[in-house]
C-alpha cells in the first residue's frame, strides 16, 4: 500500500475534536487536489493558515470552472458561501 504523510499545523484539533491535518502523497497535497477538483471546500480553523492562500485560490478556480460540487450541489454551495461570509465577519470584527 501507499504511505501517506500527515502534516500538523499550529492547532491539533477543531472545536468538535476532529484531527486537523494536511495529507501528503509524496509531493502532492491531497487536500489541495480535492479542492482543485471541486470535491472539498477550503476550510480553515484558526490559527491553522499555513496553506490558506493556495487552498483558497484553488477553491476560487474550481468555482470558476464549475468543477465537482460547484455544478452539482447548488444548495450546498449556498450554505458554504453563507458560512464563509459569517467567518469573514468574525475575523474582521474588533475585539
Amino acid at each position: 500500500g501507499k504511505k501517506l504523510r500527515f502534516e500538523r499545523d499550529k492547532k491539533n484539533r477543531d472545536h468538535r475534536g476532529r484531527l486537523l491535518r494536511y495529507v501528503w502523497d509524496g509531493n502532492k497535497m491531497l487536500n489541495l487536489e480535492l479542492v482543485k477538483e471541486g470535491y472539498a471546500f477550503a476550510e480553515h480553523v484558526s490559527p491553522n493558515y499555513k496553506y490558506r492562500k493556495v487552498l483558497e485560490e484553488a477553491e476560487l478556480e474550481a468555482e470558476r470552472m464549475k468543477k465537482g460540487l460547484w455544478s452539482a450541489c447548488p444548495e450546498l454551495i449556498k450554505l458554504h458561501k453563507k458560512d464563509k461570509e459569517g467567518q469573514d465577519k468574525v475575523r474582521k470584527s474588533p475585539k
